[in-house]
């Protein structure tokens, strides 16, 4: 199975290198779109959680400084 991924990417990389120097650019600006799109998403889930934390640790304090922990 990884030899056939391998063998995938090697032969995605043979193609690229045969593309005109135009596709090659589009084809790494299509990447470079994806990559930031992947990119912004996972700095969304980071804030998501890091927003979450917070309020799941400002829930305790206050419970425990209304003495209802």
């Amino acid at each position: 199975m990884e030899e056939l991924a391998v063998s995938n990417q090697l032969s995605d990389l043979f193609r690229f290198a045969e593309l005109p120097p135009a596709e090659q650019d589009l084809a790494l600006r299509k990447l470079a779109h994806r990559l930031d799109r992947l990119t912004a998403r996972f700095a969304y889930a980071v804030i998501a959680a890091t927003a979450l934390l917070f309020v799941f640790h400002g829930i305790r304090f206050a419970a425990r400084i209304w003495g209802l922990a």
